[in-house]
């Protein structure tokens, strides 16, 4: 048999072990909330899922990706990066905007990496 022929629908990697922790989560996520996109979609990239629920869930996954490329919107991957604003909206405002920086010297998160503290010194 063929390692084609071996595949369940939608899937694109082997099946993970069951202890493997993203197959437990996943899984779980799936059995609480069965309309869980993100859980259906990774269920049935591993193959996780029983063949005849695995058929329901990919053609239920074409038909949401059909219409997120179809409408230009939709999943995180097919996303557009926000609009800029325009300069309209800063002229209405009056003021522009202007960004602080924070200095070194006035802000100190206590990061140092010299001095004379060290591991296990302990201050009495």
């Amino acid at each position: 048999m063929s390692e084609q022929q071996k595949l369940k629908p939608g899937q694109k990697f082997p099946t993970p072990t069951p202890g493997n922790g993203d197959r437990v989560f996943y899984e779980t996520l799936l059995a609480q909330i069965p309309k869980s996109e993100m859980a259906q979609e990774w269920c049935l990239a591993y193959g996780v899922m029983e063949e005849r629920d695995a058929e329901k869930a990919y053609k239920a996954m074409i038909k949401r990706k059909g219409k997120a490329a179809a409408s230009g919107g939709g999943g995180s991957s097919s996303r557009s990066p926000p609009p800029k604003s325009s300069s309209s909206s800063k002229k209405k405002s009056g003021k522009k905007s202007k960004k602080r920086v924070l200095d070194d010297v006035e802000f100190d998160a206590g990061m140092d990496a010299g001095g004379g503290e060290g591991i296990g010194v302990a201050g009495l």
